[in-house]
């Protein structure tokens, strides 16, 4: 039989294994609860998109908070998706068998918080909290002379990195702007999972707030104990709300998110920050649009920042340019401070202040004059060009120099460039022609400049979707022979 030694060191393997092949779920491709999955057509890339049917029906009114967003993870993900976010719950929690602090998570949030600790391990990001967070029995596997076993998986932590070290930056500005014997700026961190900011960024000038699914609660506030119980310099605990964020729809009856929030101790007038790290993702589009009305509503009265590292498509931003995102909060009576986007679009790392609060500008000026300038990403909005252009002007119908010819392979891995802010991939088909296709695979939304070449096709790393001429789907590896006629049918 087997040592617990060597279980221990195949559920890490299994892990790992999920994790990387799960690098992309939950982040640009998973859907919202309740959608209805639809076929697409790229006209850019002439790329076509057959519908997806979930294969099995699952009773919401059932399932716990951490299934429905276990359970949204899968979804319309297709069959290796749903293989490996399944290796990946039973790996993490086998990882938490041990665990005594009653911890109840979706393997979502367990992954993040063993990738922070094996980033922060390996030197990568800063989080001295992580490592610390998981439980004694199994997190030497990830421990500083542990991590050089698993190096070959930093490529796919990426996103975890990326994301962290954006919201630690607004952060950092944000709370740059309190001055000594002013109340303590307050920061609520929304779906929180194991963020580890409310540990590592606590101190007088701060307090911080964490909504989560009211069955994490209790566990999280156990373990988050432990920790405190062991480092007394770091000894106050954020204050957690319990709520299912779904309820935040206009028509729940429930009461709004800032209501629980002002209950548990939130003042309005101090400056208050937000955070999304990859929640919005899961919720429903009107749940979304009434969160945001809420903090509307709240940034009216409050000098207030939102920062998120998000999908925005619940508040109807589905590409990934500066202008789409401005007017979506400048309505809402908030200006843009920072923005970027990843997977054409598919998250936005993106941070606003309120400029309706009582016409202060305080915070607002602190923090424009300290964080790097907005870069406009969008095609120019008009030319002195003849009055067609104008109509719908753009410089898409012009030839650019990218590259050199010598540098689009035919085999091995693709060209990898921007133009005009715009990820795109190169490659050469068959006869040896370049294509040249948007960086985003139209199925789980996986870069496919990650993808290989082979003769002639541009084949995805993530679930094995080729495309060749023109961007033309030529093979699903879970469809063999299908393809040709299913994209005919469309």
């Amino acid at each position: 039989m087997a040592s617990r030694s060597t279980m221990v060191v195949a559920i890490m393997a299994l892990a790992a294994f999920a994790t990387s092949a799960s690098a992309f779920t939950g982040t640009p491709s998973a859907r919202t609860l309740g959608q209805t999955p639809r076929s697409a057509t790229s006209s850019r890339q002439g790329l076509r998109r057959a519908p997806v049917v979930a294969s099995a029906v699952v009773d919401e009114s059932t399932q716990s908070g951490v299934d429905k967003v276990n359970e949204a993870s899968k979804k319309f993900g297709g069959p290796l998706s749903v293989v490996t976010d399944s290796l990946s719950g039973v790996a993490f929690a086998a990882l938490h068998a041990f665990d005594d602090c009653g911890v109840q998570d979706a393997a979502k949030n367990l992954r993040v918080l063993w990738t922070r600790a094996f980033l922060a391990n390996s030197g990568i990001l800063e989080d001295d909290v992580a490592y610390e967070l998981l439980p004694e029995s199994t997190r030497g596997f990830v421990s500083p002379a542990a991590v050089g076993a698993w190096s070959a998986f930093l490529p796919f932590c990426d996103w975890i990195k990326a994301r962290t070290e954006y919201l630690d930056m607004i952060l950092t500005n944000f709370l740059g702007n309190h001055v000594e014997g002013e109340e303590p700026y307050q920061v609520v961190v929304i779906g929180a999972g194991y963020d580890t900011r409310s540990l590592r960024r606590q101190g007088p000038n701060v307090n911080f707030y964490e909504v989560d699914l009211p069955e994490i609660v209790d566990g999280k506030g156990r373990l988050y104990s432990k920790y405190t119980n062991a480092h007394p310099e770091r000894s106050t605990l954020p204050t957690m709300i319990g709520m299912d964020l779904d309820e935040c729809r206009g028509d729940s009856g429930k009461p709004s998110i800032i209501d629980r929030l002002e209950e548990a101790g939130l003042k309005p007038g101090v400056p208050t920050m937000f955070t999304f790290e990859a929640v919005l993702f899961y919720l429903e589009p009107d749940a979304v649009q009434g969160l945001m009305n809420s903090l509307t509503e709240y940034g009216q009265k409050t000098e207030t920042v939102i920062a998120f590292t998000d999908s925005l498509k619940g508040l109807g931003v589905t590409k990934p340019f500066l202008p789409e995102v401005q007017p979506v909060f400048k309505e809402r009576g908030f200006e843009t401070l920072t923005h970027r986007a990843q997977w054409g679009g598919a998250v936005h790392f993106t941070s606003s202040v309120s400029t309706t609060a009582d016409g202060q500008t305080g915070l607002r000026d602190h923090m424009q004059s300290n964080l790097p300038p907005l870069i406009n990403s969008y095609a120019p909005q008009y030319t002195l060009n003849s009055g067609e252009l104008l109509k719908e002007p753009s410089f898409r119908n012009s030839w650019y120099a990218v590259t050199l010819s010598g540098e689009v392979p035919s085999e091995g891995t693709p060209y990898a460039t921007r133009l005009w802010g715009e990820p795109m991939v190169l490659f050469r088909d068959k006869n040896g022609e370049v294509q040249c296709l948007r960086d985003v695979c139209p199925h789980r939304a996986a870069p496919l400049s990650m993808g290989t070449v082979s003769e002639g096709s541009l084949k995805c790393m993530y679930h094995g979707w080729s495309f060749g001429k023109d961007g033309q789907c030529d093979d699903v590896p879970t469809m063999p022979g299908q393809v040709s006629a299913l994209f005919q049918s469309l």
